[in-house]
């Protein structure tokens, strides 16, 4: 396994498989994933930044805030699986418009917990598009392993 988080470059060979870990920014969920797949040929592409500064301006005429933005979109484009993780700890209203962006491909492993405020219309895009819903975080890692390991 190997991890790349943002903004480090996404150079992935075609046969590599990879996992984009979008959703809930706050809570270790994403450490708890990668230390799950510690053992399986995959890249985890985590855009969580350690370099992050609340002071940024979110918007597109900040290069910084835009960088990050592109850098997501790019990763999600590339990763052969999206696993997105929405708890109640926040909105993630981010994740819930990389959720429409990319439902139509199919490869998104969605939890959403119960409690999740948006939960009901992630349930319907789930089921519009045939996504892969779970009811946990260990139901998703086991998820992600299943989806890895097919052709």
């Amino acid at each position: 396994m190997r991890v790349v988080r943002a903004p480090e470059p996404l150079a992935m060979r075609h046969d590599e498989k990879s996992v984009f870990l979008a959703g809930t920014i706050v809570g270790d969920w994403r450490e708890r994933v990668i230390e799950s797949l510690r053992d399986v040929d995959v890249v985890i592409i985590d855009p969580r930044r350690n370099d992050w500064d609340s002071r940024w301006n979110e918007t597109a005429d900040d290069p910084r805030f835009r960088k990050q933005v592109e850098w997501e979109l790019e990763a999600q484009e590339c990763a052969s699986i999206i696993s997105m993780y929405l708890s109640q700890e926040s909105e993630a209203s981010v994740s819930l418009v990389e959720l429409g962006i990319s439902a139509e491909r199919g490869n998104i492993i969605v939890c959403c917990l119960d409690g999740f405020w948006c939960k009901r219309l992630v349930d319907v895009i789930c089921h519009r598009h045939q996504l892969t819903a779970v009811p946990d975080l260990s139901a998703m890692i086991d998820a992600i392993k299943v989806a890895i390991t097919i052709d």
